[in-house]
């Protein structure tokens, strides 16, 4: 299930309000990666390997440096940004947003960093994650306990950019105290993100920092999201650079 082809464009769900500086660097081209140590959710592969990772040995040839569970990233995706519960959870009720990643695109990010001469020295992947009845006695690496979790988070259909081997200090201090950056390269084409989708709680003040971001890079598509009111599910309207009015809706069946 893994090694599945992911779909055209792969999703992500943003909180704002105190994430919002992590948001507008991912929109800059940083995209934000957390550590894997601050993803213990006990429904989540790692957090069964939790006593085992933090002392996992360094990858061969590493004299110095901090475990390879602190050299690890995850960033998530969705297959899908029609998912209620998501919006609710990962984009804090609607007040956050949820970007649309061309899948194409990503791996093309990633393809080029492993062309890079320091390339040997990292790993990225793009990878399926697998939904499990139960967690095996052990894990075979730290990326199988990344790619694995409970079933009863199968409705996220989930995909994580995996990143192992970067060093999360510069200078001797730390990048961020959860998580680090996969930069996007931005003479590389095409773009990574095609679509904003603004939920409908979002407060006025961020609403206009991402249309000023919008106004000046016509090429994305955005989109406002609410709950159908015959509780259908989700729609989208998509909105006019020109106007900032409504000008399609598409329903949850489309």
């Amino acid at each position: 299930m893994s090694n599945s082809k992911p779909p055209d464009t792969l999703y992500r769900y943003r909180p704002t309000g105190a994430g919002l500086g992590r948001l507008l660097n991912e929109l800059s081209g940083t995209l934000f990666c957390a550590y894997a140590e601050v993803l213990y959710d006990p429904f989540d592969g790692l957090r069964k390997e939790q006593a085992e990772l933090t002392h996992y040995p360094l990858k061969p040839g590493s004299a110095s440096g901090p475990p390879i569970i602190k050299r690890s990233g995850v960033a998530c995706f969705s297959e899908t940004w029609r998912s209620a519960p998501m919006w609710a959870h990962y984009s804090a009720s609607y007040t956050g947003v949820c970007l649309g990643y061309s899948t194409a695109a990503l791996q093309l990010q990633i393809d080029a960093k492993h062309a890079h001469p320091n390339g040997p020295n990292f790993q990225h992947k793009l990878m399926r994650v697998d939904y499990l009845d139960s967690f095996p006695d052990k894990f075979d690496s730290v990326a199988a306990a990344l790619k694995s979790k409970s079933r009863d988070w199968e409705y996220e259909k989930e995909w994580r950019l995996i990143s192992e081997g970067f060093v999360p200090f510069m200078d001797g201090k730390p990048i961020d105290q959860k998580g680090t950056g996969f930069h996007i390269d931005p003479r590389l084409s095409p773009r990574v993100i095609t679509e904003i989708m603004i939920g409908h709680r979002i407060d006025n003040s961020e609403r206009h920092v991402l249309f000023d971001l919008w106004r000046a890079d016509k090429s994305l598509n955005v989109y406002t999201v609410w709950p159908a009111k015959d509780g259908s599910g989700l729609e989208r309207s998509r909105i006019s650079n020109e106007t900032s009015g409504r000008e399609e809706k598409v329903r949850p069946n489309v």
